[in-house]
């Protein structure tokens, strides 16, 4: 049997993955019928009006679903990527020696 991640055995556990793959193929089905409704749209609409009216009817049905869902995963904390701050991985830059040349910015010339 494969190993799970921690995370993912608590989820599934008080079930909130099976609910999260509920609600996406919720959305998976109000994509398919917003797009088949958007097609019925174009194809029987008398006049720009009831095009334009149909459209966003389909648009609606289809992003309204995704919009919930995406904002339900975003409330789960575990969602939230900790950010660490890490050094380079490259070793710190030799420190200047004195007889070396350094770059000098040179002035702009004097206008006469």
């Amino acid at each position: 049997m494969p190993e799970r991640h921690l995370s993912e055995r608590a989820e599934t556990m008080d079930g909130s993955l099976h609910l999260r793959k509920i609600f996406w193929i919720l959305t998976l089905i109000a994509t398919v019928l917003g797009g088949v409704y958007f097609a019925l749209t174009i194809v029987r609409a008398a006049n720009a009006t009831q095009q334009i009216a149909g459209i966003l009817e389909a648009l609606g049905t289809a992003l309204i679903p995704y919009i919930f869902v995406k904002s339900l995963e975003g409330l789960r904390q575990s969602d939230v990527l900790r950010v660490r701050i890490v050094a380079p991985d490259r070793p710190p830059p030799s420190p200047i020696l004195r007889d070396e040349p350094t770059y000098v910015i040179p002035e702009p010339p004097m206008r006469r």
